[in-house]
């Protein structure tokens, strides 16, 4: 089994006017967590005291983060900059969300993973929440990036992996 390295990984934010951004993915360590069968609460149902079953219950929402290296240039006008991105400002301040009530800032995020030997993981999120963390440090400014995701327009699953 070959082992997946951020060498093979890329990430691209999309906005809901399809512009799109790909990530420099170094120090790569991008993280999903928060998964699970049909993203919903599992409740157990007690029976006079006894564990009987578990129903589902509300919509759990997974998170997403990243650690990406910046050169400084966060923002644009005309070209969007990862601060455009997340913070809807910029070249991204007339772009439209991806979320179904159009109100809050989502964006799409798709992490592909290639193979070594050919083939592709994708992981998408269609309706993630951005926000962001900066950091300045000796070995290079980064931007911790975070993501809540939530069920995208049309129903289906937060994150869906093919």
């Amino acid at each position: 089994m070959a082992v997946r390295t951020r060498k093979m990984i890329a990430v691209t934010l999309t906005t809901g006017s399809a512009r799109s951004l790909t990530l420099d993915t170094y120090p790569g360590d991008i993280n999903v967590s928060g998964l699970q069968a049909g993203q919903a609460d599992a409740v157990p149902v007690l029976d006079r005291g006894t564990f009987a079953e578990l129903v589902e219950s509300d919509d759990t929402f997974p998170t997403a983060s990243i650690t990406v290296h910046h050169d400084g240039r966060l923002t644009d006008a005309v070209t969007a900059k990862i601060a455009d991105m997340i913070l809807k400002q910029g070249a991204a301040s007339a772009d439209t969300t991806i979320d179904p009530g159009l109100v809050c800032w989502t964006l799409k995020l798709v992490v592909t993973v290639t193979h070594p030997g050919g083939g592709v993981d994708t992981y998408t999120i269609g309706n993630a929440r951005p926000m962001a963390d900066y950091a300045a440090a000796s070995d290079g400014n980064t931007l911790a990036l975070s993501f809540t995701c939530y069920r995208p327009s049309g129903g289906g699953l937060p994150v869906i992996i093919t």
